[in-house]
Order: C-alpha cells, then structure tokens, then sequence
C-alpha cells in the first residue's frame, strides 16, 4: 500500500486563453463577430458598436 501511495500520475492539460476581435453593442448586450451583422445591427437598430476582446471559444471536433 505504501508503494502505491507513492505512486503519482499527473495529467496536465494546457489550455491557450485567446481572443479576439469582435463587435459588441452594450444597449442590446450582443457581440458580433461578423463585421457585416454588426454594419446590420446598426443600420436597423441605430445603434453604435463597439470594437472588444472576446475570448475565443474552442471548435468542437
């Protein structure tokens, strides 16, 4: 038992924490990552955009 207490196995995973650019319209609390569907919003809405740092989320496989 004790040689099995001793025993340690590490997995280690390494997760990149990126961004990226996106549009954000804080009256309505969207993000737009599309340029085009933030150019919509404001023309339809008459709302301005705002250019943020998002974290990007990972793609499933």
């Amino acid at each position: 038992m004790d040689k099995m207490s001793n025993t340690f196995i590490s997995n280690h995973a390494y997760f990149l924490h990126m961004t990226e650019v996106a549009s954000k319209c804080f009256r309505c609390n969207l993000v737009f990552k599309d340029e085009n569907l933030a150019a919509i919003h404001r023309e339809i809405m008459n709302h301005s955009t705002t250019r943020v740092r998002v974290q990007a989320t990972p793609t499933s496989q």
